[in-house]
Parts: C-alpha cells; sequence; structure tokens
C-alpha cells in the first residue's frame, strides 16, 4: 500500500528533516482517509507522526490535536498501549527540557 511506504518513508525523516516527515505522514494520511474513512485504526501511528513532526517544528497546538485524535481512536478501539504512548507523548510535549549537568 502506498499510504504505509510514505508511512515508512517518514519515519526515516523524523529526526533530520522533520518538516519533510510531516508532508509524508499528511499524504499518507489523505490516503488512508479516502480508502478506509476518518476512524479506521490504521490511521493511529499516522496521526501520532503528524503530531510529533508538528511539536518538533515548534507547533505543539496544532500536534496536539492530531494526537488527541490519535488517542480517541486508541480509546475506541480499546488499544490500550496505544493510549498509554500517546499520552506519554502528550505529557512529553508539556514537560520542560532540563538540560543534563555533565
Amino acid at each position: 500500500m502506498v499510504a504505509d511506504a510514505l508511512d515508512h518513508l517518514a519515519s526515516f525523516d523524523e529526526k533530520d528533516a522533520p518538516a519533510s516527515a510531516e508532508a509524508l505522514y499528511r499524504r499518507s494520511l489523505a490516503i488512508k482517509e479516502q480508502a478506509d474513512g476518518p476512524d479506521d485504526v490504521l490511521l493511529i501511528p499516522t496521526l501520532r507522526g503528524i503530531g510529533w513532526m508538528c511539536y518538533e517544528q515548534g507547533r505543539g497546538v496544532e500536534g496536539r490535536a492530531f494526537l488527541q485524535r490519535s488517542l480517541e481512536l486508541g480509546e475506541k478501539y480499546h488499544l490500550q498501549s496505544v493510549v498509554d504512548r500517546t499520552k506519554s507523548r502528550i505529557q512529553q510535549m508539556y514537560t520542560p527540557y532540563v538540560k543534563k549537568e555533565s
């Protein structure tokens, strides 16, 4: 499936090219939503990817909306591990970074 390939490619860009990764995730999301609808369980990792890439680029509010949607789908499909990981990501977004001393 093309959308899965886009997700895979995006995962390679996450660290060094978050804008590129976000664009790939968004294209994947459009394909998945068109094929399977807006509430399909397979949207979860793509939504999480977009959310985190938005955060990495300083757009936390926008990113949180995607993570929240992912969380809601995880709850809808009773996927506790997804719910836990997504809540952890949201918490990371709002926990200040503290630089460790050497």
